[in-house]
């Protein structure tokens, strides 16, 4: 890994310290994170191992929310998130599956890379979500 003030290689990740996020026109130049978890274990935990992180020359922000409901409005108001990390289990068994096919029917959005996350995997069977579901990755949460 590189010092922050050397130059990367386009492919490489540089960490470094947290800068403002925006530029001029008042727009992210960072890449928005969605954490839709209703443990705020989770939030902090992901919080702290992206922080400072650096991919082609953006940082990241987050944005939280605890439910299902939360999600669903942070997404509508944020076209700009490049990224959901959705549990599955929040509000209901399948509060994360619902969300997807928010996201990827009612709001027609097949940018969104999308990640679920479960500490019950049997909730949601890998690979017929994957498929199903149009997601990108499922990840188990450890305890």
């Amino acid at each position: 890994m590189q010092a922050p003030n050397d130059v990367a290689s386009k492919d490489e990740f540089v960490f470094m310290e947290e800068k403002p996020a925006g530029n001029k026109s008042g727009q992210s130049r960072n890449w928005v994170i969605l954490i839709a978890d209703d443990e705020e274990d989770v939030h902090r935990v992901t919080k702290l191992v992206l922080n400072g992180f650096i991919f082609q020359k953006r940082g990241i922000s987050f944005l939280s929310a605890y439910s299902g409901a939360q999600a669903k409005q942070m997404i509508a108001e944020h076209p700009e998130i490049s990224i959901a990390l959705l549990d599955v289990v929040m509000d209901t068994g399948n509060t994360g599956l619902t969300l997807v096919q928010y996201i990827r029917e009612e709001l027609c959005n097949k940018f969104m890379r999308i990640i679920l996350r479960t500490g019950q995997p049997g909730q949601a069977p890998e690979g017929r979500i994957i498929i199903d579901y149009d997601i990108n990755d499922t990840r188990r949460k450890r305890s």
